[in-house]
């Protein structure tokens, strides 16, 4: 593909490599995954190929980088046009339950041994988002949608070893039971426990 005057032919290029590899990162992982396989799916030689892109650890880099843009950017917005925790939780899970498909056991495990610097970046963009979780507790806790019985903080930090270590695609591979069944339980354990009757009747109202 030729370049235009503003680079768009090369972007254009990148973003389909990011594509096209994380098709073979998502059924193999980072680590077995070589450029000659990449430019064998894409269809084109290893020498354009690193031209688009230096090498594989750039390569890897910058999907992961267009992962955490994308996906997890997507999840922090959803605590801006929400009136409550409990609606911000709803469309939370499902937004887990939909993007869980992009991330496989292999991409996770290679990443964690491999690659702990962009696992640490991932780990900070969900940290963040835990942190405006906390601040959604404490405002439900000033509505009357949470017991005032519940510390926030120990909720959040128990909200952060479900995504961490339950809410996982190896877990989930693990325990052998469908991603809904995680996330339904985790409402119900984690959730609606922590909330009064109104917010009970809140978190009915938006399951609709």
């Amino acid at each position: 593909m030729a370049r235009d005057k503003d680079g768009a032919g090369d972007h254009a290029l990148t973003e389909h490599i990011y594509e096209r590899a994380g098709e073979l990162f998502y059924q193999y992982g980072f680590k077995r995954v070589t450029m000659d396989d990449i430019a064998h799916r894409m269809g084109i030689s290893k020498k354009t190929l690193y031209q688009a892109l230096p090498g594989k650890d750039s390569l890897i880099e910058g999907f992961v980088e267009r992962m955490m843009k994308s996906k997890l950017a997507e999840a922090e917005n959803l605590f801006d046009d929400t009136p409550d925790i409990i609606e911000s939780s709803a469309r939370l899970f499902l937004f887990m339950r939909n993007r869980m498909s992009f991330i496989s056991p292999a991409m996770v495990g290679d990443m964690q041994r491999y690659y702990p610097g962009l696992w640490k970046a991932i780990d900070a963009r969900r940290m963040k988002l835990l942190k405006r979780y906390l601040y959604k507790v404490e405002e439900a806790k000033e509505k009357g949608l949470i017991r005032e019985d519940v510390n926030g903080k120990v909720m959040v930090r128990m909200i952060e070893v479900f995504v961490s270590q339950v809410a996982t695609p190896q877990t989930i591979v693990e325990l052998d039971v469908p991603l809904s069944d995680v996330m339904g339980t985790f409402v119900t354990v984690m959730l609606e426990g922590a909330l009064t009757d109104k917010g009970r009747a809140r978190l009915q109202e938006v399951k609709g």
